[in-house]
């Protein structure tokens, strides 16, 4: 989602005057340049642009006056959507970084794809088999801290 600051007065002109003329040029050279921008990190538009607005800029208590670098302007909201032009590929650290997790917790499904040099590691043994439900869990944990059913938000989490 993009931000684009507009002077007051353009955002309040009437259609058909030079006002409004420059506030459409304007926004569109601002869509223009994002879509530029994310073009050369490798983002391809896949959706017309969705201008919203005006808006009131923000302020810091609800009496005061906008922001002073908004002074005189208003808030448009710009949505696209983008889809990568090539495939993103990840880094060799990151790669070999799941490699290894893969190989340390005995996920095959993470393995397809990676070449195993003969590096073994030992597969980490499920420490609760019988999968204790969590609520279960969280009733005797508290029976045990002695906390009481009407002091439960009452107690800070450890």
């Amino acid at each position: 989602m993009g931000l684009i600051r507009v002077p007051r007065a353009w955002a309040e002109a009437k259609q058909h005057t030079n006002e409004h003329a420059q506030r459409v040029s304007f926004i569109e050279r601002q869509l223009g340049t994002w879509c530029e921008w994310l073009d050369k990190k490798g983002w391809t538009l896949n959706s017309t642009p969705k201008v919203v607005g005006p808006f009131d800029p923000p302020t810091e208590t609800a009496h005061s006056d906008p922001q002073s670098r908004d002074y005189g302007m208003v808030h448009y909201h710009a949505t696209a959507f983008f889809r990568r032009q090539y495939p993103l590929y990840v880094p060799f650290e990151v790669a070999a970084f799941n490699r290894d997790e893969a190989l340390k917790y005995g996920d095959d499904h993470m393995l397809e794809g990676i070449s195993d040099s003969g590096v073994t590691a030992p597969v980490r043994d499920i420490l609760n088999p019988e999968r204790v439900d969590p609520m279960v869990f969280a009733a005797e944990r508290r029976a045990r801290l002695g906390i009481k059913p009407d002091d439960w938000t009452q107690q800070p989490i450890t």
